[in-house]
């Protein structure tokens, strides 16, 4: 639950609002419709982007929860004026009309084949909070220049635009054939934050499959 201060306005993803005061007017929009299209095709996000404003004179409030079992990330997007790239429905809300979406091709082919999944990152700029969601462990790490780490694929939330990313092989084929990690891992490069969770979205719904699959 947040405080929404007079003409202030919570930009979320849709379905995202829990609760609201009564006073606070509801909106939605695409932004430019190539944006949202490639949003919505290349980068896996929604089209469309829910709007909170408080037009009254005193402050108001709403509540926000993640589409899934997840905790929420606060970032604090002035002290990152390079933005970051987001996973496909990590991002949750901001606070603000300042932050902005883009969406940018993935570093190679084989990055976009085997790393993030998908031909285009979304980029996220802007000033102000905003709230990422994540499941189970979060870690968030700084990589210093030219350090790296290797992770999960699926286990990436977000990484600063000055992070560099690739792929690399698993290891040898008894590894890709058994390991149960795919062929590639993602390797990324300082310098830069990095978040990372150990239950992303993917993840929590092969869960709740196999879970009712046992019963």
């Amino acid at each position: 639950t947040m405080s929404v201060c007079v003409f202030q306005s919570i930009m979320a993803e849709p379905g995202a609002m829990l609760s609201t005061s009564s006073f606070i007017e509801p909106s939605i929009d695409c932004g430019s419709a190539g944006l949202a299209v490639q949003r919505c095709m290349c980068a896996g996000e929604s089209c469309c982007r829910t709007h909170y404003t408080n037009s009254t004179s005193g402050q108001q409030h709403i509540t926000l929860s993640p589409g899934y079992p997840a905790k929420i990330v606060a970032l604090k997007m002035d002290q990152y004026p390079n933005g970051f790239y987001l996973s496909p429905g990590a991002w949750m809300a901001g606070v603000g009309s300042s932050q902005e979406f883009s969406v940018k091709c993935a570093p190679s082919f084989l990055v976009g084949c085997c790393g993030v999944g998908s031909c285009c990152i979304t980029l996220f700029k802007g000033s102000g909070d905003a709230f990422l969601n994540a499941g189970g462990t979060v870690l968030q790490r700084t990589l210093s220049a030219g350090e790296k780490v290797i992770v999960d694929t699926h286990a990436l939330v977000a990484w600063e635009t000055t992070v560099t990313m690739d792929v690399k092989c698993v290891g040898g084929w008894k590894m890709m054939c058994c390991g149960n990690s795919g062929m590639y891992n993602t390797e990324l490069t300082g310098p830069g934050l990095v978040i990372v969770h150990s239950m992303g979205v993917e993840r929590a719904r092969l869960a709740f499959m196999r879970a009712s699959v046992g019963q």
